[in-house]
């Protein structure tokens, strides 16, 4: 990945791969850091404005996640795609943590 970053910065999903990494890792910073490149570069990819959400959930910034979720209602298909993420949400088998109450309550908000 990372030679792949010397040649070609905006290769689609190079960021949003690194940032998958990064998560795993529980390196929020970098998976910021990473998804906001990716959301840079490619706009229109809602897989890393969920992981960013995703990771500003983990880290209890609301705000962000605020912020995150209004850039991402406003895309084309936004809101039918957080409409898919707030069902799949529902979905959890271990039932519903407070992290994910708290994301799904944003996202009806969002879709309101």
């Amino acid at each position: 990945m990372d030679k792949l970053a010397e040649i070609n910065q905006n290769h689609k999903n190079l960021w949003f791969k690194k940032a998958q990494i990064a998560s795993v890792k529980k390196d929020y910073n970098k998976e910021e850091e990473y998804c906001l490149k990716e959301i840079g570069a490619h706009p229109s990819n809602k897989e890393a404005y969920l992981l960013l959400m995703d990771c500003y959930s983990d880290n209890n910034e609301y705000e962000k996640l605020d912020s995150v979720l209004e850039d991402l209602s406003k895309l084309d298909d936004g809101k039918d795609y957080l409409l898919q993420v707030y069902l799949l949400l529902g979905k959890g088998e271990d039932g519903e943590t407070e992290q994910t109450k708290i994301l799904k309550e944003k996202i009806k908000n969002a879709l309101l």
